[in-house]
This record gives structure tokens, C-alpha cells and sequence, in this order.
């Protein structure tokens, strides 16, 4: 599954990279780092918690991005943290009820 122009949902796109930093392939995760800070860029048209929601994602995806082959374990933590935190927002009906519909 390839990250999508068309569905700028910030918890979802978490749950992406958090599931492709897990899989311990690269080649799934550079992708996702990319999308995010695509998206990051253009939040036209999304709420400001949505829009700061991409900005803390895409913040986690350059200090990703930046980490060496053996980063150190706290910061990996913390970012794996983070992008569980995120993720968890799929499943939050207020979340949820804040997103723009789609036409």
C-alpha cells in the first residue's frame, strides 16, 4: 500500500509509519517518511489540529530520516511513542468528528 495525496488523515498516516518502522524494511518506511513531509507541507484546507498534527509528524519523520543505522534507543522510543500517540487518534470520535469530510 502506497501513501495517498487524497487522504491527508495525520492518525492514519502515523499508523503507516509506525507499521513500517516495525517491519525493519527501509524500502516501506522512506516512502511513508516522504509522504509525510509532502503533506506536512501543503495543510491548506485542514483544521489547525489536524494541520499541527501533520507539523508533529513530519518533525518526527526528519528526526527519523536524520537517525543513524544504530540510533540510540531513547530517541527511538520516544518517536516510536509519539507516532503510537498519533495513531491512537484514528479511534477517537472527537478526533474522527473534527476531520474534513470528503466529497
Amino acid at each position: 500500500m502506497t501513501p495517498s495525496a487524497s487522504d491527508p488523515n495525520s492518525a492514519r498516516q502515523a499508523s503507516r509509519a509506525l507499521h513500517a518502522w516495525r517491519s525493519g524494511e527501509l524500502s516501506r518506511l522512506v516512502p511513508e517518511l516522504e509522504f509525510i513531509r509532502s503533506q506536512a507541507a501543503s495543510t491548506a484546507g485542514m483544521s489547525a489540529a489536524e494541520a499541527e498534527r501533520w507539523d508533529l509528524l513530519a518533525g518526527i519523520a526528519e528526526h527519523v530520516r536524520k537517525m543513524p543505522g544504530n540510533p540510540d534507543q531513547s530517541s527511538a522510543d520516544v518517536c516510536v511513542e509519539l507516532l503510537e500517540h498519533l495513531s491512537r487518534a484514528a479511534n477517537n470520535p472527537f478526533i474522527r468528528a473534527c476531520q474534513p469530510s470528503r466529497p
